[in-house]
């Protein structure tokens, strides 16, 4: 009786032991899973989630949170990118925006050096549009810095 009871307990134990055994490769199998995933999310850049399903909680609870940071990165990656658009707009308009009084700037100078036979009244007026234009450019630098 006494070996019987023994085969039992061997039998459950051996039992036992496998399905510890069996869970825990399961899990590794879970975690390997979840590390090749997440590296394949940050080498592509994707905006995919993970899923996993498992019954346990803890897994599951650690799975909600990767995916919020995942959620949590993509919205950081689209407002960085939003930016940069909004920054290369607001560049491209500064730099028009000076060209344009520049470029007057530098056309009554030219006028000034090559056209011998301006009046000296003409002269006045033209250096008084190149003081105003350099205005309106500092004016401008002002404005954006």
């Amino acid at each position: 009786m006494m070996s019987y009871v023994l085969g039992v307990l061997l039998l459950v134990s051996l039992f036992i032991n496998i399905v510890l055994i069996r869970k825990k490769q399961t899990h590794n199998q879970q975690i390997k899973y979840v590390e090749q995933k997440l590296k394949a999310i940050i080498d592509q850049e994707t905006a995919e989630r993970l899923l996993l399903y498992t019954d346990e909680v803890n897994t599951q609870s650690l799975l909600i949170q990767i995916n919020r940071l995942l959620n949590h990165n993509q919205h950081v990656i689209a407002n960085y990118h939003r930016i940069e658009r909004s920054m290369r707009k607001i560049l491209s308009n500064i730099s028009h925006d000076l060209k344009t009084p520049l470029t007057v700037i530098l056309g009554y100078i030219e006028m000034l050096e090559h056209d011998q036979t301006l009046s000296m009244e003409k002269q006045k007026n033209v250096m008084k549009t190149i003081h105003l234009k350099s205005q309106e450019v500092l004016d401008l630098i002002n404005r954006f810095f």
